[in-house]
């Protein structure tokens, strides 16, 4: 058996600033050891939470299984940082029964989740699945000491193991930073960079940013605890001659102004790690019922989706690799739509050069003037000739332009800030099939099968890319079956929908590589269309 200890340096009276001077002749016991390890041990930790933040590092999925009318919550084999620098670790799955969770009801009445029974027929407890760092004493050795001790007293133990716990708790792990700065960044996020687009339409300056950056990270919202203050969105622009430096002057605020604000309790700047020690895996939403003055967990059924215990991971703080932020930098992001780069700053203006000297003007020539020709004698008149054939009335008379627009790869047409060309949609929409980012049906409005268009497209590519083609698939038997077989046996509603109606729906187009020879070749950048109607004369 293994002795369970929650480790607290701060309880042995440890300086993490401090280290063993070892100097030769120096006697050395218990403390200096200790002490040793504590300097070594409190850097890590300090440049743990400093530097790298908290959060879930590898694996830790929480999943809800329904079996036999009884709900089961796994976690997955995992790492993770917990908010005091602590690396925690869970070598095998995990399994927990919320139906037997001990001291339900007592929870409940204490926390004062449910105010009143009656919510409990509809309503859901707030459950969150917390890991937490803990040691553990272990491999009992022989110690020396008095005489006719106890087998217990004669034993202690020579290793202190890295060990975990699991929680369910109804008190959500305190993340202030955490949310604050998630925050303060989808604020940052939100500022455009781009140029002034006319007559007062003026660029925000240094001292008037560094008002709204502090206004921002002041605002008691900025965590997400309070909704009576919400964060503004930006009306101001940045711009792009001098968008590096209100980004240094944004995180220099965060860094020494901002961030001490939003700190964990008891947690300081000078390395002093925050009371919460436990990170928050995922947030359950579990039907509970008051049955006979008891709180229960109800049993799901199938059917029913009030009884289906919810995992939600959307407030889960997680830390990614280096390498990952490394590569995610350097790929360009290459089969996304990228935003315009920042507008470098203007070169120096050139010294003027001379004047040069004024040539000579050429003399002016004399107008020239020919002489009239004679008139010519009238010749005869032809024979009349034979009147042709009527010709063939044309099925055609004028045109007009009656839908048009500009399409991302999945067929979006929102709008994107600095993109170019911009996307937008005039009567026309673009629906993928099945996922494939092929096919699209193009539909507008007073569409009719019988109709005569002419749809003229265009791929959007940057030189570096793959080539595309732009093509209409005529409508009859074989293409709705080409289509169908390349989508798949189960089609979706759009799909199904257009195969039932024998193409009665829209103009299909398809996108595609003009290489087919690439495996798993990047779809394209999307596509521009525009169609004309034709009418009979």
């Amino acid at each position: 058996m293994s002795d369970s200890i929650q480790h607290n340096p701060s309880d042995r009276k440890l300086d993490f600033a401090k280290h063993v001077n070892y100097t030769l002749g120096m006697v050395l016991g218990a403390d200096d050891f200790m002490q040793e390890f504590a300097y070594h041990s409190g850097r890590d930790q300090l440049l743990a939470r400093e530097l790298i933040g908290y959060g879930t590092v590898c694996g830790l999925q929480v999943t809800v299984k329904n079996e036999d009318g009884i709900s089961r919550t796994f976690v997955e084999p995992g790492t993770a940082l917990t908010p005091n620098g602590q690396f925690v670790r869970i070598p095998e799955k995990q399994c927990a029964l919320l139906s037997d969770w001990s001291g339900l009801k007592q929870k409940i009445d204490e926390t004062k989740v449910i105010k009143d029974p009656a919510d409990a027929a509809t309503g859901e407890l707030p459950v969150y699945v917390k890991l937490c760092y803990r040691e553990c004493l272990t491999d009992k050795v022989p110690i020396p000491g008095e005489p006719c001790r106890s087998e217990e007293n004669a034993l202690a133990a020579s290793r202190v193991k890295d060990e975990f716990s699991l929680e369910l708790s109804l008190e959500k792990p305190e993340q202030r930073e955490e949310q604050a700065m998630r925050g303060f960044i989808a604020w940052l996020a939100r500022i455009p960079i781009r140029n002034s687009t006319g007559a007062g339409d003026e660029a925000i300056v240094t001292d008037k940013f560094l008002e709204k950056l502090r206004e921002v990270g002041q605002n008691p919202n900025l965590d997400g605890s309070s909704s009576e203050t919400p964060i503004a969105t930006a009306d101001f622009f940045i711009d792009p001659s001098h968008a590096t430096e209100f980004l240094c002057t944004a995180f220099r605020i965060w860094v020494t102004e901002l961030r001490p604000r939003w700190l964990g309790t008891n947690q300081t700047c000078a390395g002093n790690p925050p009371d919460e020690c436990c990170v928050l895996l995922a947030s359950l939403r579990v039907p509970v019922m008051l049955d006979a003055d008891v709180w229960k967990v109800k049993a799901p059924v199938t059917t029913d989706p009030s009884t289906q215990v919810r995992v939600l991971e959307d407030d889960r703080p997680y830390v990614i690799s280096l390498r990952m932020l490394q590569e995610w930098a350097l790929s360009g992001r290459s089969h996304q739509d990228g935003t315009t780069g920042m507008v470098g700053p203007k070169g120096a203006k050139g010294d003027k050069g001379d004047t040069g000297e004024t040539g000579a003007t050429g003399a002016q020539g004399d107008p020239g003037v020919g002489a009239t020709g004679a008139q010519g004698d009238q010749g005869l008149q032809g024979e009349q000739g034979l009147q042709g054939e009527q010709g063939l009335q044309g099925p055609i008379g004028d045109s007009r332009i009656i839908a048009a627009g500009c399409f991302d790869s999945l067929g979006k047409s929102k709008p994107v800030p600095r993109l170019v060309p911009q996307q937008f949609s005039f009567n026309l929409t673009a629906t993928m099939f099945q996922n494939d980012n092929r096919y699209f049906l193009l539909n507008f409005k007073n569409f009719v099968p019988e109709g005569f268009y002419v749809v003229k497209g265009t791929i959007l590519a940057r030189p570096s890319e793959q080539r595309y083609l732009f093509e209409v698939v005529p409508i009859d038997e074989q293409s709705l079956t080409d289509v169908l077989g390349l989508v798949g046996e189960s089609p979706d509603e759009n799909l199904k929908k257009f195969i039932e109606t024998k193409g009665q729906s829209g103009i299909v187009i398809r996108v595609i590589e003009v290489n087919p020879n690439i495996e798993f070749p990047p779809p394209a950048r999307g596509f521009m269309v525009e169609i004309s109607s034709f009418e009979e004369v």
